[in-house]
């Protein structure tokens, strides 16, 4: 199984949030669905004002594989600081 992250690029703070946020809300709704599996977990990367990245474990890009598909989702190495990033709570 593995890492998977959505880059999110708007032309503004604003912009990026809402998209980050709407994100991470379609995923709670599957989430939910299955149960609430501690081990389907989601970051956030704020790496500009105007780009974020959220990124899905593997268990959490099993739950939402079919979205990731649609929304460009990358299969990727485990974040190598993810002390750093911001955990999602569900």
């Amino acid at each position: 199984m593995n890492w998977h992250q959505i880059a999110i690029r708007g032309c503004s703070d604003v912009q990026a949030h809402k998209e980050a946020v709407g994100l991470i809300r379609e995923f709670e709704g599957r989430y939910l669905e299955a149960g609430a599996p501690n081990l389907a977990q989601v970051y956030l990367l704020c790496k500009t004002d105007c780009e974020k990245v959220v990124y899905f474990s593997p268990d959490a890009s099993v739950l939402f594989q079919s979205e990731l598909s649609v929304r460009g989702g990358l299969r990727c190495e485990p974040p190598s600081d993810i002390a750093a990033l911001q955990k999602i709570t569900l």
